[in-house]
């Protein structure tokens, strides 16, 4: 886990960036955006509220606001460092070394390497939550010759947020378990991308659980 200045983060980044990198599909309110919540599987369209010019939100299902950083701790259920990590990774910083990177305002945001990692959310959590919004019936899906039925069967579907935004999910096992997921984007580079956590692991089978 790398340190993040939540400072200079906020400073770097707007909160419109920080909706885009989460996939979130929102509508112009006046001097807000408003839209669904998929943290709280919300469908009135209005629960979830950003005013760009505080650089807040808040969830009218959840009864839950904050900053930037807050909104993707909130909709990718992940503690608040980890949710730095993520603008800072999505904005094109990078966390694994220390650097110093002109942001759009006129603050820079330092990565440093953290002396101890930090606890994160449980991996079970994540992928329930990854597997849960994954949409069956996307026509990047169809392409690859899958119908909705047989794509929501074996798991595969898109995924319009997150680190495998904009590609075709497919599940993988580990000894019998769900341990992952890898996006596929022709269009993309990678063609493939794996999670850190699973990027060098050999005994990986995809789709089906082992047995």
């Amino acid at each position: 886990m790398a340190f993040v200045d939540f400072g200079a983060l906020k400073s770097a980044v707007s909160i419109e960036q920080v909706v885009d990198m989460l996939g979130l599909e929102m509508k112009a309110s006046g001097s807000q955006l408003r839209g669904i919540c998929p943290a709280c599987k919300t469908t009135g369209g209005r629960e979830l509220v950003v005013t760009p010019s505080k650089g807040a939100f808040y969830c009218f299902a959840d009864k839950k606001g904050g900053d930037l950083i807050a909104l993707v701790s909130h909709i990718e259920g992940i503690p608040v460092k980890d949710a730095a990590v993520f603008i800072a990774d999505q904005a094109g910083m990078g966390t694994g070394t220390s650097s110093t990177v002109q942001g759009t305002g006129t603050s820079t945001a330092k990565i440093v390497p953290a002396p101890k990692p930090e606890p994160q959310a449980p991996q079970e959590d994540k992928l329930e939550r990854v597997a849960a919004r994954l949409l069956h019936e996307h026509e990047a899906v169809q392409a690859l010759g899958l119908s909705p039925e047989v794509a929501e069967s074996l798991g595969i579907g898109y995924d319009g947020r997150g680190l495998l935004r904009g590609r075709v999910v497919f599940p993988l096992y580990k000894d019998g378990e769900l341990a992952g997921f890898m996006g596929f984007a022709a269009g993309l580079q990678p063609v493939l991308k794996f999670p850190d956590n699973i990027s060098k692991q050999t005994n990986v089978i995809p789709l089906k659980k082992a047995g």
